[in-house]
């Protein structure tokens, strides 16, 4: 009897002890990313910081209204419900920084055939979904589309561009 006993405290101690693991990489990767994006929004000229943290907006955007989706799609796995969700919720955030990067002369729709053109977002978008799949137990961008799928109300409080990114946010001031 004890030794169920301790088997079960070992199975929670491991399970929790991952739990732990996988969230505490968790922040460190965001933590990196934000000091990546820092480091390179410095790291230009002051007259360009504005467009560049403007860019990076309508770029994550994009990636989460509609890149996303299509990866997914083309998975098996129908994202659309989470595409109209993610839209509905960040419309008008989404409307304010349009207007602003319309105002400092950018085209979103440029901006958009540019990320569009290369392979370079849909290769990180799959690292992402491989990452939400290993979270989930699985193993497959399949998986992590499924994920996304399960937890998505979970999934659309992250993409708060704001909170996941507040020294961009604070450069593109969108008022």
């Amino acid at each position: 009897m004890k030794w169920i006993f301790r088997l079960a405290v070992v199975v929670i101690l491991v399970y929790g002890g991952q739990a732990a693991f996988r969230q505490a990489s968790l922040a460190h990767e965001r933590y990196e990313a934000r000091k990546l994006i820092k480091e390179q929004i410095e790291a230009l000229p002051v007259a360009q910081r504005r467009t560049a943290a403007l860019e990076i907006y309508l770029a994550f955007y994009w990636s989460g209204a509609n890149l996303l989706p299509a990866v997914c799609k083309k998975e098996g796995v129908d994202l659309s419900d989470y595409a109209k969700a993610y839209a509905d919720r960040y419309v008008a955030e989404h409307d304010r920084v349009h207007a602003a990067y319309r105002s400092v002369g950018g085209s979103e729709q440029a901006l958009i055939a540019t990320i569009s053109s290369g392979t370079t977002s849909t290769d990180a978008l799959r690292k992402g979904l491989l990452r939400a799949a290993n979270l989930s137990q699985g193993d497959s961008t399949v998986d992590g589309c499924r994920a996304v799928l399960a937890k998505q109300n979970k999934v659309l409080d992250k993409m708060n561009f704001p909170e996941a990114f507040p020294y961009v946010w604070s450069v593109a001031a969108v008022p």
